[in-house]
């Protein structure tokens, strides 16, 4: 399942009802109580990790910030912002947000998504 499976929960329905046996959750959307009751499911949890997300970052660190083929800022892509890949900042930046996830969850594995240049 790719979502948060809380909806899903709402009903009163349980995951290996539906042969559900592993979530795609985006990572700041996890928490170790649905850690907890996936794994009591017999589901693995994947976080889902947006990594050349600059959202929070590229407005303090203008530097990062991607531009157009015009040389202006590109904008954002609704939830997420391109920052520069090759920015040394940046890159620290996610790495430490990274590491800070696997310390808090023991997850199944991490989905490196947007792994590519975003921006226009």
């Amino acid at each position: 399942m790719y979502s948060h499976p809380k909806p899903f929960w709402d009903t009163g329905a349980r995951l290996g009802e539906f042969g559900v046996n592993a979530l795609f959750v985006h990572s700041g959307s996890i928490t170790s109580e649905m850690l907890a009751r996936a794994t009591s499911e017999d589901a693995r949890v994947y976080a889902e990790f947006s990594t050349l997300n600059g959202k929070g970052y590229v407005e303090k660190y203008p530097e990062a910030w991607p531009v157009n083929q015009h040389g202006e800022k590109a904008p954002a892509a609704n939830w997420l912002m391109g920052a520069c890949p090759t920015d040394p900042g940046f890159r620290a930046w996610r790495m430490k947000q990274l590491d800070e996830l696997l310390d808090r969850f023991e997850l199944a594995g991490v989905w490196m998504d947007y792994f590519h240049w975003h921006a226009v």
